[in-house]
């Protein structure tokens, strides 16, 4: 609004703010893929705590080396997971039957209708669940209770988790029970019909146990590859779906962790590994490769030893490994060794751990205390677990040149990340991704903007939305510099910006294409450094 001055005075103007801005992205929100003894299978979980994730998905599991990943994810440093549960074929989940019409003698009025209550998915936890019932006279309805055993199969001692109050099985009633348990129970589904022949008398302190929970097993390394794969996109693995992971609009994952990898056979798990990487590309997320287990897993129980590989050794780690670097591997980085932590599920004794969740934490631990543009390594970057192998300098040296990343331990700084190379980051193939954050930093900026120029889609193609777009990317790219993302002493030695009739051409417009180019000069890690250190001799006097 212009503001029409006409006596001597101090006058007031409001202006609106620019409508558009750039939103930043995350950065570390993780996700992994692996079977876990409960929760919704196939679909993509957001936990921010380990409470949460042993709440929903049971927490520790000796089958899963995921949920051990997991732990070692928020103790490093991080803060969002995405947990996708994958089960075999042959799980299934408890069920029990009830009839509140015969069970309760409601009236004859009442349509006599049976329900199956089912556990909310497969395993044998379900088998810990029950139920229970009593009428409310004389209304016609029914209140259900679910119950959790917190004692054993044989002297069980149950308590009330959920209630229900007024419930119907007419299906023309708000109240139908199906349409309020379902949308509201974390622990059961209710569905028409029974499998068994109901109990009579119960009341709810008699409560319905449910049974026949199976957590199912692997027929083999393959099935279990197929369930990963299948959520990465792939067409061929088990029962092809869109990837739960690719649900979460408007939520986005930055981390890819398979730690089940580790325990597969080679052909099962270099599969993993290139859906893994054409996954993380269309998501512009990054993949932290896992090593093969080393010898060690086959002493911990519960873990099936299909791995035919063990990586025990710098050697065999990178007779391992070559296959998997590249000049296209740049989505993905490895490290080794394995490390080993207590395991509560075994009275603290060691347990070898799969690195990647351990190096998700201290990636979203850097990024929280510096920006997405470090490197995630160094003395600040601290292994809270014991590593399983001792490296030295050698090794450091054999597997550095060829964009392999060593955990090491030093005096006074203990267990450290000692580097920060992609796969496609050996010296011999000059990669621009040669390093994890120039990566990483490229995949926030592109996801940033991307998120944030919608806005622009179907408006005019014209100088005032090439403007537009300028004015915000730029304004976006300067708040980085001034973080320190880039290098250089200026703006325009940093970064740059265009947007106008140089980039979009005539023919485009008449396409309904705007291109918008952004360059940017990434900080590189300084991996090396050299002292030169003269000794003099002492000034001879005169």
């Amino acid at each position: 609004m212009t503001v029409t001055v006409t006596y001597p005075g101090v006058y007031l103007q409001e202006k609106a703010a620019s409508p558009h801005s750039v939103v930043a992205v995350t950065t570390a929100d993780t996700a992994f893929i692996d079977y876990f003894k409960m929760g919704p299978v196939n679909q993509a979980v957001q936990i921010q705590s380990l409470n949460a994730f042993s709440r929903i998905f049971g927490g520790l599991d000796e089958g899963s080396e995921a949920s051990y990943g997991i732990q070692q994810f928020f103790q490093s440093g991080g803060g969002v997971a995405w947990v996708v549960r994958v089960v075999p074929a042959s799980s299934a989940a408890s069920s029990a039957t009830i009839s509140p019409t015969q069970d309760l003698e409601l009236p004859g009025s009442v349509p006599d209708t049976d329900f199956t209550v089912s556990a909310n998915s497969p395993g044998a936890w379900g088998d810990t669940l029950a139920v229970g019932i009593e009428s409310n006279e004389p209304d016609d309805t029914f209140n259900l209770t679910v119950q959790i055993n917190s004692g054993t199969a044989a002297k069980p001692s149950y308590q009330i988790a959920e209630s229900y109050y007024k419930l119907s099985v007419d299906p023309s009633l708000p109240n139908y029970a199906p349409a309020v348990v379902n949308p509201a129970s974390q622990y059961i589904v209710l569905t028409t019909g029974g499998n068994s022949m109901p109990s009579s008398g119960l009341a709810s302190d008699d409560p319905i146990p449910l049974s026949g929970g199976e957590d199912g097993a692997w027929t083999g390394a393959s099935e279990l590859a197929n369930a990963i794969n299948a959520q990465l996109g792939d067409p061929t693995g088990t029962n092809p779906s869109t990837p739960a992971l690719e649900m979460i609009a408007p939520e986005t994952f930055n981390l890819l962790c398979l730690p089940a990898t580790s325990i597969l056979d080679e052909d099962s798990r270099f599969s993993v590994f290139q859906n893994a990487q054409s996954f993380c590309e269309a998501n512009r997320a990054f993949y932290i490769v896992d090593p093969p287990a080393p010898e060690a897993m086959q002493t911990v129980p519960g873990v099936t030893d299909w791995n035919e590989i063990p990586a025990e050794n710098t050697s065999q780690f990178i007779s391992w490994v070559t296959p998997y670097g590249g000049e296209d591997s740049y989505w993905s980085a490895v490290y080794f060794p394995f490390i080993s932590t207590a395991d509560a599920l075994n009275n603290n004794n060691p347990r070898p751990v799969a690195p990647s969740g351990t190096l998700a934490g201290i990636y979203a631990a850097t990024d929280n205390a510096v920006g997405v543009w470090k490197a995630p390594a160094g003395v600040d970057a601290q292994i809270l677990s014991t590593l399983m192998a001792q490296l030295t300098n050698n090794d450091s040296g054999q597997m550095n040149p060829l964009g392999y990343n060593a955990l090491r331990t030093f005096p006074i700084y203990n267990n450290v990340v000692w580097g920060a190379r992609t796969l496609a980051g050996a010296d011999l193939l000059q990669s621009a991704f040669k390093y994890i954050n120039v990566r990483r930093l490229t995949n926030f900026i592109e996801l940033s903007l991307v998120q944030s120029l919608k806005w622009a889609v179907f408006e005019s193609n014209a100088p005032p939305l090439w403007s537009s777009i300028s004015l915000e990317v730029s304004s976006f790219m300067s708040g980085l510099f001034g973080q320190g993302a880039f290098q250089g002493t200026t703006p325009t030695q940093a970064y740059f910006v265009q947007c106008d009739s140089s980039t979009t051409t005539q023919q485009d417009i008449q396409n309904g294409i705007v291109n918008v180019v952004v360059g940017f000069a990434p900080v590189y890690p300084a991996e090396f450094v050299v002292l030169t250190i003269e000794v003099e001799s002492a000034p001879t006097a005169s």
